[in-house]
């Protein structure tokens, strides 16, 4: 039984009790309509006997940021054979120099904090950025959907509570790695002179 708008809360407990009054305790309430997590997690909190739901716009884009901006920024070039680092230093946006890698960090299976660090550093944890194309080309076959759920669960699972939150979550911790702390010192410096 779908149920895709009106009162949820009050629908899906009278179609649930008209469903079972019938002897049709295996027919499934599915609830579409304009949800998202706030209206999903409230329903849950208050009982609804709902046993799917049907996101559709607000899992494709979010209500307070429907768009995904993306600026292509400079961060590295390698004219003449020569690695230069690039980064912007104007007062509202600062990018941050060189090639990166993302390090997750954890401790007994829990999810601890991210390190963005240059290439090349190793400051401990699981890399999680890998090339998608190398020279035009795939560089691996696409991951199935069982597989992306899989990764995503176990993800979640290792995330702290206080981070998972839906609402007032503790901000997760990134760090910066030496290496780029110490490159970002030394562009300022020379910016300066």
């Amino acid at each position: 039984m779908r149920l895709d708008s009106g009162n949820f809360l009050e629908l899906s407990r009278q179609v649930r009790g008209i469903l079972d009054d019938a002897g049709l305790r295996e027919t499934k309430i599915v609830l579409s309509g304009d949800l998202n997590e706030y209206k999903i997690e409230e329903l849950l909190t208050h009982g609804a006997p709902i046993d799917m739901f049907g996101v559709g716009t607000e899992m494709v884009v979010s209500r307070d940021q429907p768009a995904l901006g993306g600026v292509y920024k400079l961060v590295e070039s390698r004219p003449a054979g020569t690695t230069r680092h690039h980064m912007k230093l104007s007062e509202d946006k600062v990018t941050l120099p060189g090639r990166k890698q993302v390090f997750r960090q954890g401790d007994g299976g829990r999810t601890v904090r991210d390190v963005l660090a240059l290439e090349g550093e190793a400051p401990g944890g699981e890399p999680l950025l890998a090339d998608a194309l190398v020279e035009g080309r795939r560089a691996a076959a696409p991951a199935g959907l069982e597989t992306i759920r899989r990764r995503v669960q176990e993800g979640l699972a290792a995330l702290p509570e206080p981070y998972r939150r839906l609402v007032g979550p503790d901000t997760y911790p990134v760090l910066l790695g030496d290496g780029l702390q110490a490159l970002v010192k030394r562009l300022r410096r020379e910016r300066v002179r």
